[in-house]
Order: structure tokens, then C-alpha cells, then sequence
């Protein structure tokens, strides 16, 4: 079967470019015919040719004879018409409420707006959100005899992996935590900082990394200074590359959402105790109430005390895959 998977090429910036890598090499590896038409990335130009490893971005003619077009972001007319109208499968990425806002905001990305006009005009033949957490959501939108869920969001086990290079913090501590996430209107760390500083003044030697900060600081510095004068403050930027190398190294690593996000099942599959925002650790080693400080800090001083990695091998890339192939069979 042909895949074409039409996503922007974006490797180490874009966590959706990400995530649609993991699928297409799974669906490689089980033998079918699947690749990256590249969407683009809004101010640049396309990537055609260019390679991330195993796979290659493509142009639109790479559509042609496709069996089913697996959208990520919107297609453009000529990708549609090259493919001859295959059928439409659409993979939900973003968090319902972020798309929800995105719409509220205005601007050049209404989400939520966007993915009601398409719901009404019937052109996307089956929706696939690869977060079980979010189908009541998207059903009020979305018919839900079309909208389906994978079990978990995928991870190539055979790139993040326990064994690897750890990285050497620039100010490191008895015990290192990083708290490493993307900020969003509706989740930011704000609560969970409050709690990691009362773990870290209970347990002199604790550092917490902060990573995915955006300039400008504005208020949040007064936050890090805090942190900085009860000597708990350690690495502090924005994204970057190699985070895997980071993950090896921590001893906790925090996030205050309650899904599987990359950095939940990336960080585990490095061999991370992970602590999310969840009432129960159903994605993470341990979970925590995010807006409560205290809870905060409990959870995250046990952690610190019993260690343990969550199973990793429910995001095996290879198997989510097949479900996603699995979805696609059923329209074609």
C-alpha cells in the first residue's frame, strides 16, 4: 500500500514533523511504500530532497498513484490532484483546547474553525487523533462515526533509547530535574516551579533544568530568581537538539501536562523517571495534581527517592503504525 503522509519537513523544530517521522519509518517497516510530501514551513521555502536520516522530503508529484493521502496539516489542491482525490485520512495533532484558542485568538491559524468546516464538508474520510484523552472533545465537532484514536502516540524505540550519550550539566546537582515542555497559553509550568522550589527546599541539592523557555522573560524571571537565591536554579533555554542526551541525564523529568506528549514517551524510552500532570500515572513513572504545589513536591521528592521508568514499549512506533494502516484500510 502507498502512504503519503503530507506534513511540513522540519526535523528538530517541529514536534508534529516529528511524530509523523516515527510513523512513516514504522510504516516502512512493515513493509509498505510510505513517504513525506513536504507542506512546507510558513516563510520558508520547500525542502524537497532533503534527507533526516532514513527519510527524504518530497515534492507533490511524489503523490501520484497514492492509496490513501494521511494529512497532518491542510493539503494543497495540487497535492489532492495528483493523488487523483485519494481517499482522506486526517491525523489530529494538536490539544483540543490549544485549537480551541487558536480559533478564539483569530490570526492566520484557526484550528478549531478550520477542522468544524471540514467536518461539514465531508472531505476528510476518517479523523484519527493519536490521544485516546481527547475523542470527547473533538466529538463535538467531528462525526463520531468517523473519528477514531490510536492506544498511544508514537516513538521510534530504535532512536530513543536508554543506551546513548548523557549530557554534562553546566550546573549540575546532587539530583537533577528537568522540566522540559512546550509552553502553551492554557500550560505553562507557572504551578509547577512553585512546587519543584518547595522539593528543592526540602532536599538541598536538588537543580532544576528549565527547558523550551521563550524570550522575553518579562515575569518568569522573577521566578528563576527565586529559584537562583535558594541555589536550586540550573540549565535555562530554549529548545534544542540532542535532548536525548539530556533525558539520560536527569534523575526526574517534569511536565505538567497529563498526555502522552513527546517529551512523556521520548524521556521514558531514554530511561527517564517521568512525573506528569496526571491524577493517575497512566503515561508517566508518577503523576501529580499540576496546580497544586504541594502534591507537586511530594510526588516529586518520591520519584526522587524510588525511581522507575514507565513501560515504553505501548508507543512502539511499529505498532501504532499498523493501527493507523489498520484505519486507512477501512476507507479504501
Amino acid at each position: 500500500m502507498k502512504l503519503v503522509h503530507v506534513a511540513p519537513f522540519a526535523p528538530g523544530r517541529c514536534g508534529l514533523y516529528e511524530t509523523v517521522r516515527d510513523l512513516v519509518l514504522g510504516e516502512r517497516r512493515l513493509g509498505h511504500e510510505a513517504i513525506l510530501v513536504d507542506s512546507g514551513v510558513i516563510g520558508e521555502g520547500p525542502h524537497y530532497g532533503q534527507s533526516d536520516g532514513e527519510l527524504t522530503s518530497c515534492p507533490p508529484s511524489a503523490a501520484h498513484d497514492a492509496d490513501i493521502l494521511i494529512t497532518h496539516t491542510s493539503p494543497s489542491s495540487e497535492v489532492v490532484a495528483i493523488s487523483k482525490n485519494a481517499p482522506v485520512l486526517h491525523v489530529i495533532h494538536g490539544r483540543p483546547e490549544s485549537s480551541f484558542r487558536l480559533s478564539v485568538k483569530g490570526g492566520d491559524s484557526p484550528v478549531y474553525d478550520i477542522y468544524a468546516s471540514w467536518a461539514k464538508d465531508g472531505k476528510v474520510a476518517r479523523w484519527l487523533t493519536l490521544w485516546p484523552e481527547h475523542l470527547p472533545y473533538w466529538q463535538a465537532i467531528i462525526p463520531a462515526n468517523k473519528l477514531f484514536s490510536t492506544t498511544a502516540p508514537p516513538c521510534d524505540l530504535s532512536r530513543w533509547k536508554k543506551d546513548g550519550l548523557k549530557h554534562t550539566w553546566s550546573v549540575s546537582g546532587e539530583k537533577n530535574i528537568l522540566v522540559a515542555d512546550t509552553w502553551r497559553d492554557d500550560s505553562d509550568p507557572y504551578h509547577i516551579l512553585h512546587g519543584l522550589m518547595l522539593a528543592a527546599e526540602k532536599r538541598p541539592g536538588i537543580k532544576i533544568h528549565i527547558y523550551a523557555m521563550q524570550t522575553p522573560l518579562g515575569p518568569w524571571e522573577h521566578i528563576l530568581r527565586k529559584l537562583r537565591v535558594i541555589g536550586a536554579l540550573g540549565e535555562t533555554c530554549g529548545m534544542m537538539r540532542n535532548i536525548d542526551q539530556r533525558y539520560r541525564a536527569a534523575d526526574l523529568v517534569v511536565t505538567p501536562h497529563r498526555i502522552a506528549t513527546r517529551i512523556v514517551r521520548e524521556a521514558a524510552a531514554c530511561g527517564s523517571t517521568v512525573l506528569t500532570g496526571e491524577a493517575h500515572a497512566k503515561w508517566g513513572s508518577y503523576g501529580c495534581n499540576p496546580l497544586d504545589p504541594y502534591d507537586v513536591a511530594d510526588q516529586a521528592l518520591s520519584a526522587l527517592e524510588n525511581p522507575y521508568v514507565p513501560d515504553v514499549t505501548k508507543y512502539d512506533s511499529v505498532k501504532i503504525a499498523q493501527e493507523l494502516i489498520d484505519h486507512a484500510k477501512a476507507i479504501i
